[in-house]
């Protein structure tokens, strides 16, 4: 019943690629792994293709992931 607050995390260079994991033992998601009390929120954890940037088509991807998880799961859009 609880609408959950959202969180983009957009990676840096050195976690492109397409294994879907890279992404997810760095920064914030490093972070929400040991102290997931402290995150209490829905992450999307989109990965940008190698030789990639967050523009054009990887932002578009990240932002459909984006709308697609608000879709799917109950989530507050002013948090």
């Amino acid at each position: 019943a609880q609408a959950w607050p959202v969180i983009l995390c957009l990676h840096g260079v050195g976690e492109r690629g397409s294994d879907g994991s890279r992404q997810t033992v760095i920064a914030l998601a490093d972070a929400i792994r040991r102290f997931p009390e402290r995150y209490p929120a829905i992450v999307v954890l989109p990965q940008a293709p190698m030789g990639g940037a967050w523009l054009e088509k990887a932002l578009a991807l990240a932002e459909a992931s984006l709308a697609e998880t608000e879709r799917e799961f109950r989530t507050d859009p002013t948090r």
